[in-house]
């Protein structure tokens, strides 16, 4: 049979509506490269005694595959092996794979191996109890099994024994006959001792997949991602691994999607919590399994390799399930809504990333540079950092401080903020880089789409929580958190505050001298109360209200600052006359950048903030 090119996809979500859906689809079906068979079984005729086997084609130089198409049984032989009674037979549940096994394709490597003791209507039930086990004891059984087909003459009947077995394994964990047919060859020609050892332990192919050198957080932890996808490591913690996954839409690598899937769905339902789970849903549900295994092909994974990696994949599909049905029931009707406020939250980051695709790649190289430790990727990044920053926080002609730093926390903007920090630290600049902390002081930790997705829920949680105070979720328990990779969080060469009347301002070069009057004046106070409108999520989790303010009264202020140098670039609005409250360098007082420029004592019109100028 001529190898076909052609590769299945799954989307793990078709597991998710019944038990024991069709992970793989059955037509030209291939993994790693070597066509399994998918045709349908061929009913056994009448026993001929005196004809002969058809003669077997020559064996071939190279060593066998579990991969290679199987070679069905011949309908006139039979041995020892009784026909399956009725009561035994398996039939595909509803949307679950059917297996249509015509021969034992693995039993060319298994020669001379067999179940053990025991008459297989006796010791069959027992195995077909322990089908769609994926750890020990099932895996043991499959060996077994596999051992069983390569017995006596592989007749029809022993045939239909094994078909049945492996039809309650698809029923139980949609595992695919290709799936399975790569199981039993890897699984069935080990001894006990072997056996055990390749349950409890990664293959020795996995050696060649660990990371190497020295490598960053970023790379050792994808490397871990990857590791997991194929077997070769345990599940980590989903909540830790996500900060280095969300960085994109798609992540690079489908075996490290499986990896941050099987991190996020691979135990108890219960203990998988809805934050954790919900995250994952999306790149759950466009898991590409031809991209999977083609990569696999592609990195020389052996056959113990992709065995591993199956049995991870099985076990992420059967515990996404589990995990769907336990909080579609534990939620109800709120399931549905909240799980389509992650999706709309992570399509929303998408919308944005791709109108400010280069200030969001240009962030995340910002962060490798952090990683790598590598001052020279810093050189010359603060004009294009600047720009950026101001770009996306002005776009909206802000009128007040307040617009500016929503526009700082939205989940792409406070990466494009922070990465201006990142840049203005490196360069020593510790005023501009303590301009971009503040802006992120009151801004939820952010990343990617995920993050996004989490951002969203904590909306979405709210509002359910306005309606039934006895809702179990709470809104500060979608708070994406950074781990120790996170940038943009801390200041340097912080500033103190002062404020007055301009009393002159002289150019100087690249600065403005600004020297101020002994001044009295009356300042407005307010009284404020929050309407109904969200106008961002603080990092601690709060919901900032947007407020509707009254002024009752005012206070005098008297006050004379000392002189101050700025840089022109944020001298907007700066003239005598003008009212300003400086931020000094705590390194150097007699420079600063204006944090509030008002046109006048008054302050009835704001024209500066942290030298962007707002709207007019």
């Amino acid at each position: 049979m001529k190898p076909s090119t052609a590769i299945t996809v799954l989307s793990l979500s078709l597991l998710l509506p019944s038990a024991g859906c069709s992970l793989i689809a059955k037509t030209g079906p291939t993994i790693n490269g070597k066509p399994v068979n998918s045709g349908a079984a061929k009913a056994p005729g009448k026993a001929q005694p005196a004809a002969q086997p058809a003669p077997q084609a020559a064996a071939p130089t190279a060593k066998p595959s579990p991969f290679q198409a199987p070679t069905a049984p011949a309908a006139n032989v039979s041995d020892s092996v009784p026909a399956i009674p009725d009561a035994m037979k398996v039939v595909a549940a509803a949307g679950a794979p059917t297996i249509s096994l015509q021969g034992a394709s693995w039993c060319d490597e298994v020669k001379g191996l067999d179940w053990g003791n025991g008459k297989v209507e006796r010791v069959f039930p027992k195995e077909l109890k322990k089908a769609g086990g994926l750890y020990k004891s099932g895996l043991e059984s499959m060996s077994k099994i596999g051992r069983f087909a390569c017995g006596g003459t592989k007749s029809a009947d022993r045939m239909t024994w094994v078909r049945s077995y492996m039809q309650q394994n698809a029923n139980l964990t949609g595992m695919s006959e290709q799936h399975q047919v790569h199981l039993m060859g890897v699984l069935a020609k080990l001894q006990s001792f072997d056996l055990t050892n390749f349950i409890n332990n990664p293959p020795e192919g996995c050696e060649r997949f660990k990371a190497k050198g020295n490598p960053n957080a970023l790379e050792s932890n994808r490397n871990q991602a990857l590791r997991i996808g194929m077997g070769c490591a345990d599940g980590t913690s989903a909540d830790w691994m996500v900060w280095w996954i969300d960085r994109g839409e798609t992540i690079p690598s489908s075996i490290e999607t499986l990896g941050w899937l099987y991190s996020s769905f691979a135990y108890s339902a219960k203990v998988v919590s809805f934050k954790t789970g919900v995250t994952a849903l999306v790149d759950a549900n466009r898991f590409d399994q031809s991209a999977f295994f083609a990569e696999l092909k592609e990195r020389g994974a052996d056959d113990q390799v992709i065995a591993k990696s199956i049995i991870q994949f099985a076990k992420t599909a059967v515990k996404l399930k589990e995990w769907k049905q336990h909080y579609s029931e534990e939620l109800g009707e709120d399931y549905a809504i909240l799980t389509k406020a992650a999706s709309d939250g992570f399509a929303d980051w998408v919308k944005s990333y791709n109108q400010d695709r280069a200030a969001v790649d240009f962030a995340f190289e910002m962060e490798e540079a952090v990683l790598e430790g590598d001052s020279r990727k810093f050189e010359g990044c603060s004009e294009k950092a600047r720009g950026y920053a101001t770009e996306f926080v002005m776009r909206g002609n802000p009128t007040t401080p307040e617009e500016i730093q929503n526009a700082a926390a939205h989940p792409i903007g406070s990466l494009i903020v922070a990465a201006a920090y990142e840049c203005e630290k490196a360069q020593k600049h510790p005023l501009l880089a303590s301009v971009y902390a503040q802006m992120l002081k009151s801004a939820a930790v952010s990343r990617g789409p995920r993050f996004a997705s989490r951002l969203a829920l904590v909306k979405a949680v709210a509002e359910i929580k306005a309606v039934k105070s006895r809702f179990t979720l709470r809104p500060r328990d979608f708070m994406p958190q950074a781990n120790s990779g996170g940038f943009g969080r801390t200041s340097t060469g912080y500033f103190t505050t002062g404020e007055g009347v301009v009393a002159s301002a002289k150019k100087n070069g690249d600065a403005l001298e600004i020297t101020f009057k002994k001044e009295s004046w009356k300042q407005p106070v307010y009284k404020c109360k929050e309407t109904g409108r969200l106008d961002r999520i603080e990092a601690d989790g709060t919901l900032v209200y947007r407020k509707k303010c009254k002024q009752t009264g005012t206070k005098t202020i008297v006050s004379q600052e000392k002189p101050v140098t700025v840089p022109v670039g944020a001298a907007n609005g700066i003239k005598p006359g003008s009212f300003v409250v400086i931020a000094r360098s705590k390194e150097k007082a007699s420079e600063g950048l204006p944090r509030h420029v008002y046109k006048s004592k008054k302050r009835e019109r704001l024209l500066n903030f942290y030298g962007l100028p707002l709207a007019r």
